[in-house]
């Protein structure tokens, strides 16, 4: 998956090529010498395009988060949706009952209501599909979601 090069641009052609020929080589001196993957081929999956570079890693979060065979990713989001979706995971990093910082500062200023609370849609325009509207839905429950 890469949102931002095509399947022949020379950057993929180029790592693929590398990617590809090291694995074989590694699968054929760890795991079987005999194995053959002639039969196999690389698929590139429908994934929404970002328009920079340096928005990758959510893109590759937000991806392997709602990858299923046969999914189109383009359904559930787009890169006007990636501010959105950097405030959710910063939410749930921040909040994880797994994250031992103290956080009673922030808490406490939510408490004290300093804040303006703005909960806007992760998708662009009214035309939005059901599956948006669920993954909207899942992703923006959470109390800490603004």
């Amino acid at each position: 998956m890469d949102s931002l090069f095509s399947m022949k641009s020379l950057y993929q052609v180029v790592v693929r090529g590398l990617l590809v020929g090291n694995f074989k080589q590694l699968w054929k001196e760890i795991v079987d010498p005999e194995y053959s993957f002639d039969n196999f081929r690389i698929v590139y999956p429908a994934i929404p395009r970002q328009g920079n570079g340096h928005d990758c890693g959510v893109f590759v979060m937000k991806c392997m988060e709602i990858w299923t065979p046969g999914v189109d990713i383009r359904d559930y989001f787009s890169a006007v949706n990636i501010p959105n979706i950097r405030v959710q995971y910063a939410n749930q990093l921040f909040f994880s009952s797994k994250n031992t910082a103290d956080k009673s500062l922030v808490k406490q200023f939510f408490r004290e209501g300093k804040f303006h609370r703005v909960r806007k849609s992760i998708t662009s325009g009214s035309n939005e599909s059901n599956m948006t509207r669920q993954l909207r839905n899942r992703d923006c429950t959470t109390q800490h979601c603004i």
